[in-house]
């Protein structure tokens, strides 16, 4: 049995406010063993980079041992509204 990481077990130190609400979201979806009672650091790589596209692409997302998580994702070209 698992239980959901509370809200109130995460602080958050962002330096980008629009990736803050993704991040959080992806850190109170990880569930660990009732019995687990630790207190850890996971740090977020935001990286863009390769070629730009016109549409969304899912990004590359690696957790490290470390718990490190990596995210790496294609730019995407700029739409102008007249």
């Amino acid at each position: 049995m698992s239980e959901a990481l509370r809200s109130r077990d995460v602080i958050l130190k962002a330096d980008f406010k629009p990736l803050s609400e993704v991040t959080l979201a992806n850190v109170r979806s990880w569930q660990f063993d009732p019995v687990v009672n630790e207190a850890f650091t996971v740090t977020y790589n935001y990286d863009i980079s390769g070629a730009e596209t016109d549409d969304l692409t899912n990004p590359k997302v690696e957790v490290l041992p470390t718990l490190d998580v990596n995210i790496t994702a294609r730019p995407v070209k700029p739409t102008v509204n007249y």
